[in-house]
């Protein structure tokens, strides 16, 4: 059968489609069975890393990381586990007014 890999959807929301150069990446999930290992892949550059993560490796908390709509926080941060078909966004906040 042909068809797309399978793997992890990643959505990529305001000015993180700037740094990543995508709204959506794929990723396969045999290269990413956590978030953790997701922003490894992810992270290809040290501008893409501070994006994502303090210095410390834990995740900004500034970002909002949701998998299948259910905030990672609360699922396990860095170590929520990945299946196929997951979906992952990732918000920046949102200032103004």
């Amino acid at each position: 059968m042909i068809g797309k890999a399978p793997g992890v959807e990643v959505k990529f929301h305001g000015g993180l489609q700037k740094v990543f150069q995508a709204k959506v990446k794929q990723v396969e999930l045999s290269k990413a069975p956590n978030i953790r290992r997701l922003f490894d892949v992810l992270c290809s550059s040290p501008e893409r890393r501070r994006e994502l993560l303090n210095d410390h490796g834990h995740i900004r908390s500034d970002l909002t990381i949701f998998r299948n709509g259910r905030n990672i926080e609360f699922l396990g941060s860095l170590d929520t586990e990945l299946n196929n078909g997951d979906t992952i966004a990732i918000f920046l906040p949102v200032y103004g007014g």
